[in-house]
């Protein structure tokens, strides 16, 4: 067997009474059109939450507390691109305005209602919003969706 190295990405949804801030994706070459949440890769000797925490100032302008975050959930990703890890948390607590900081890669950030997500979120996304409850994901393997 052969071991390999996975990416890390981390994801943050940041939600305030029934809704959630996402952002439509544009000239990344992933998932153009679709809407996801800040995110981004885990920069070398920086910690998991560390990396949201500057994802979501780099993203949308605000600054959150690690002592903030939700317990990360964690997934086990494959798609086309190959395998990667991901961490995902939550968070209501941020201080400053929101305002899209990367217009180069980002058309418009908007709020949503959880029972009125649009139809194009990035599927891996979408299903770990729809899962809040659940603390590890298998996506895109051959079982399709392992929720422990």
């Amino acid at each position: 067997m052969e071991n390999i190295l996975l990416p890390i990405a981390v994801h943050v949804f940041l939600i305030r009474e029934n809704s959630i801030l996402l952002a439509k994706r544009i000239n990344t070459g992933f998932k153009d059109g679709y809407w996801s949440v800040p995110a981004g890769r885990l920069n070398s000797n920086e910690t998991i939450r560390q990396a949201m925490v500057r994802e979501v100032k780099e993203e949308v302008g605000v600054k959150i507390n690690v002592k903030d975050l939700s317990k990360p959930i964690l997934m086990h990703h494959q798609d086309d691109r190959g395998e990667r890890l991901h961490f995902f948390s939550y968070c209501s607590v941020w201080k400053g305005k929101l305002k899209n900081m990367e217009t180069d890669k980002c058309e418009k950030i908007e709020w949503f209602n959880f029972d009125g997500l649009p139809d194009q979120v990035v599927e891996h996304v979408k299903f770990v919003l729809e899962n809040l409850n659940k603390s590890y994901f298998e996506y895109g393997f051959e079982n399709k969706f392992l929720k422990l």
